[in-house]
């Protein structure tokens, strides 16, 4: 059973129920926000991911270190990630990416629109294993990414 925290200040500035290292079948799209999920980079290096309505937020000892905004179009989900920290470890990317795409508005065959850090080559891998039909294209600083989102594996 995963251990939970009551009335623990959440990234909504409310007091809530937050989970902790929490498995994934009580960590998906259905479960309440918002949610926080603790590990440890491959470096040893600790993170921490909020989840709320808006999105994820990963913290580092150091304080923010990326965020994936999710917005709802009409036409289409949009999922904005944005990187402080150059050298991200791979699989904490990863992970942001996963808990982005496990947002209740990112439903499978719905057009999505990704926006990320150009350069960030390990995190749009990641966004291209759950976009299918994926086109990039480079606009200033930032990759853009369109298509739909893949059906769950």
């Amino acid at each position: 059973m995963p251990a939970a925290v009551l009335d623990e200040r959440s990234t909504t500035g409310r007091a809530g129920n937050v989970l902790v290292d929490a498995p994934p079948e009580v960590t998906g799209p259905l479960a309440t926000f918002p949610r926080r999920i603790r590990g440890w980079a491959d470096d040893g290096r600790p993170w921490e991911l909020l989840t709320n309505r808006t999105g994820v937020a990963l913290m580092g000892d150091t304080g923010r270190l990326a965020e994936a905004q999710v917005a709802e179009e009409a036409d289409r989900v949009v999922v904005d990630i944005r990187a402080w920290l150059h050298g991200l470890p791979p699989e904490v990317g990863a992970r942001l990416v996963e808990e982005a795409f496990a947002h209740p508005a990112v439903r499978a065959d719905r057009p999505v629109l990704v926006i990320l850090p150009r350069g960030a080559s390990a995190v749009l891998e990641q966004v291209q294993c759950h976009v299918a039909g994926a086109r990039a294209r480079v606009a200033g600083v930032t990759c853009l990414v369109e298509g739909r989102v893949r059906a769950a594996r």
